[in-house]
């Protein structure tokens, strides 16, 4: 199941939040983090093009996006309110608390990956061959982790 929603912010900056939850299975899920880097690289392809054909008219949008993976703990949960009853899905836990700050992170339209989802894609032949970098930021202190997590930044390489 995947969860998607983009939400506006200032100076047009969007935020992109997309939660991919996955059955305990995870074997048979192995390809999820790669193709959540491929969707990122694309996204970010897209709205350069779009910026690059309409660069006269408008600003350029920029996406930024954080990309986790790991275990989340996923339900319902309602909520009780004058206008009525609201019920949501919500993911939390360790990968939730690390996924929202590394998109808060990026800036600029950049795509940031936690160490995580670094380890599960960047021995895989199909990343090699996406034609992007990646550098390290060296490790991120993020608010409610005792530990700091090391980030990387995907940037497209020349063709």
């Amino acid at each position: 199941m995947n969860i998607k929603s983009v939400a506006p912010t200032p100076l047009g900056q969007s935020k992109l939040i997309w939660i991919v939850v996955l059955p305990h299975r995870y074997q048979e899920y192995a390809h999820q983090p790669l193709t959540s880097v491929k969707t990122a690289i694309a996204i970010q392809e897209s709205t350069r093009n779009i910026c690059a054909d309409n660069a006269m008219i408008h600003d350029c949008l920029r996406i930024n996006i954080g990309i986790n993976s790991g275990t989340a703990l996923v339900g319902f949960t309602k909520y009780e309110s004058n206008s009525g009853d609201r019920v949501t899905f919500t993911a939390s836990g360790r990968t939730t608390i690390v996924a929202a700050p590394l998109e808060a992170t990026a800036t600029g339209g950049s795509v940031l990956l936690s160490e995580e989802t670094m380890r599960r894609v960047a021995d895989r032949q199909e990343f090699a061959a996406l034609g992007w970098r990646t550098d390290s930021l060296g490790a991120v202190q993020f608010k409610n982790l005792s530990d700091p997590e090391q980030v990387y930044r995907l940037n497209p390489t020349a063709k």
